[in-house]
């Protein structure tokens, strides 16, 4: 058996999925550990089911006990560190694609797997699992819309970037005045016409930042358990520029535009010159 920990917002949830799947459709038995979100309740919790509408195999604690290092009490701390398991598989390197990971026969991964190439090979059955569910009439009308636009996505992701020192440590003033400003003029050369469209955690901020004028829509409606909804808006863009979140990450991978221009940062965190988890064809800047 192989257990995925699931841990984090929605977009590591999604990754962390892709690879469930991506191992179950080469026919291993694979279950998710959602556990995590016993103890922690980041952004709007545990998400796929309520957004997607999946059901996913879920492993049980006796399970993941047998193959992984549990953190729950102090005593199984202690024993993760001093007489680790050795079925617990750690993800070896950040957004890098580990092949021996397929390997495995009996395995409690832990990690981000934030690579399209866990993935990539079963791409169509990603996109139709990560169907939004409960899409309300307005944000429908909304994405119709901007589907028939040349209509081009800016996610700019400030919050916990800012205000979270660890955050902003390690992800902060990537995304900055300047990244959006280089993004936003190669559009304008190459997208006729673009209708930019902004979702962010800090809209006053790009007001005052981003000067678009009328050629832009500032999307804030979707808040709280909500926030998804901005995912879906983005992948109905024809054009993303994306912040340096799995978020937006995701809102681009899900755009069906077989002509859509992904604008991404080059840099996507602080103590990494150089990461693999954009795809190729996006320009990174």
């Amino acid at each position: 058996m192989l257990i995925i920990k699931v841990k984090g917002g929605l977009g590591n949830q999604m990754f962390q999925y892709a690879l469930y799947k991506s191992l179950k459709s080469l026919g291993r038995t694979v279950k998710l550990d959602i556990s995590w979100y016993s103890r922690n309740n980041l952004h709007n919790g545990y998400e796929l089911e309520r957004v997607f509408g999946i059901t996913p195999e879920y492993a049980s604690i006796e399970e993941c006990f047998k193959l992984g290092d549990i953190e729950l009490n102090k005593i199984y701390l202690l024993k993760k560190m001093f007489f680790p398991k050795k079925t617990h598989y750690f993800e070896k390197v950040l957004f890098s694609f580990d092949q021996e990971v397929f390997t495995c026969d009996k395995a409690y991964f832990e990690g981000s797997w934030q690579n399209e190439k866990y993935f990539k090979n079963i791409r169509e059955e990603i996109l139709d699992e990560f169907s939004f569910k409960n899409i309300d009439s307005r944000n429908k009308r909304f994405s119709e819309l901007i589907s028939s636009e040349n209509s081009i996505s800016i996610h700019v992701r400030r919050g916990d970037y800012v205000s979270n020192p660890k955050a902003a440590k390690l992800h902060g003033n990537i995304c900055n005045i300047g990244y959006y400003n280089k993004a936003i003029n190669l559009m304008n050369k190459q997208i006729k016409d673009p209708k930019y469209v902004i979702f962010s955690d800090d809209i006053e901020w790009c007001i005052e930042n981003l000067h678009l004028n009328e050629n832009s829509t500032l999307v804030d409606r979707n808040k709280g358990v909500d926030s998804y909804k901005d995912m879906y808006l983005m992948s109905k863009c024809r054009h993303n520029i994306i912040a340096n979140s799995s978020f937006s990450w995701w809102g681009a991978w899900l755009n069906r535009n077989p002509e859509k221009i992904v604008v991404a940062p080059k840099k996507w965190v602080n103590n990494m010159n150089t990461v693999e988890i954009c795809p190729k064809e996006w320009i990174q800047i």
